[in-house]
């Protein structure tokens, strides 16, 4: 009778845990993420392109700065990586990115500001190009 009992409750118990598992219970209510996420690159690397020479633009580790347009007290700055990508987690609403220039009035030129809209639990994409100043 004991082991029957034993077995009882073993089984109860699997089954209930099989059941919060697949309910999601224990989960985080906020499951859904959303921000803004990139790359930023900077071209043109080569004086002359040629189609038998190709001179793609590089990754660029660089400086945004993130305002948010509902609340324009609210903004920080990032850095995107050696490898040119970021990604940033933010809540629902309107940005405004401005890439930074390194040296002010000098290559590489920053691109100008671009708005970004951030829906609830996706991540926006977008690329920002510096100018190298190569021609």
């Amino acid at each position: 009778m004991r082991n029957i009992r034993i077995t009882y409750i073993f089984f109860l118990g699997a089954l209930f845990t099989t059941y919060a598992i697949a309910s999601g219970v224990g989960e985080s209510l906020n499951t859904s993420e959303s921000g803004i996420e990139g790359k930023v690159s900077i071209g043109p690397m080569c004086p002359v392109v040629r189609p038998d020479r190709p001179c793609p633009d590089k990754p660029f580790a660089a400086s945004i700065e993130i305002q948010n347009l509902d609340d324009p007290s609210h903004h920080l700055t990032i850095r995107s990586g050696e490898d040119g990508c970021f990604r940033v987690k933010l809540a629902p609403g309107k940005y405004k990115l401005t890439p930074m220039a390194p040296n002010p009035g000098a290559p590489p030129h920053a691109p100008g500001p671009q708005a970004v809209t951030v829906e609830p639990g996706k991540y926006a994409h977008v690329m920002i190009k510096y100018d190298s100043g190569i021609r």
